[in-house]
């Protein structure tokens, strides 16, 4: 997206951010109160997954952290979250989902349980 030059252009543009901050964050806390596994998001997160509802921001859960997916899940420290990163062969957790590959999002899926 180009760099917004009107003011009305730069509204937009925040405004649009802000929804898109706003539904990753009900995202992360549909997983915390057990509305939405983390498997079925991993498998929105899937680059090429856009064919979703826009449903609590499954367009979004590609730009979702790995980290942050992590943090929402009760139970997960800073600390497990990356040991579980670590078993999952995943370096970064800054790793957007859309960036993983099959097997991460497969070996994340089963480190999780």
């Amino acid at each position: 997206m180009p760099t917004p030059t009107t003011p009305e252009e730069r509204q937009a543009a925040l405004a649009a951010a802000l929804k898109a901050r706003q539904a990753r964050h009900q995202l992360k806390a549909d997983i915390a109160a057990g509305k939405r596994s983390v498997s079925e998001v991993l498998e929105a997160g899937k680059r090429g997954a856009d064919d979703r509802p826009d449903d609590h921001g499954w367009r979004l859960a590609g730009h979702l952290e790995v980290g942050d997916l992590l943090l929402a899940v009760k139970g997960v420290g800073p600390q497990k979250a990356a040991k579980l990163l670590a078993r999952a062969g995943i370096a970064n957790d800054h790793t957007h989902l859309d960036r993983l590959s099959a097997a991460q999002r497969e070996a994340l899926s089963s480190v999780l349980g």
